[in-house]
C-alpha cells in the first residue's frame, strides 16, 4: 500500500509538471492514469483533467470531467 501510494504521488508530481511547463497532453496522459484513485490525488487529478480542457476550450468535455 505504501509503495503504490508513493507511486502515484510521484505520478501527480509529475503530472503537475508538465501542466506547468505547458505540455497538456504529457500532462493528461499522468492525470488520466490518476484520475480513478480515491483519495485527493485521484480527485485533483480530475481538476486538472477539466482545467486542460477548460483551457483547450472543449467546455463539454470540461463539464463532463467535473462531474465524472
Amino acid at each position: 500500500k505504501a509503495n503504490e501510494d508513493l507511486r502515484q504521488e510521484a505520478r501527480l508530481i509529475i503530472a503537475r509538471s508538465y501542466f506547468k511547463r505547458g505540455e497538456e497532453k504529457q500532462a493528461m496522459e499522468e492525470f488520466n492514469r490518476l484520475r480513478k484513485v480515491n483519495s485527493e490525488i485521484g480527485a485533483e487529478s480530475r481538476y486538472f483533467i477539466a482545467q486542460i480542457h477548460h483551457n483547450s476550450g472543449d467546455y463539454k468535455k470540461c463539464e463532463k470531467a467535473v462531474f465524472d
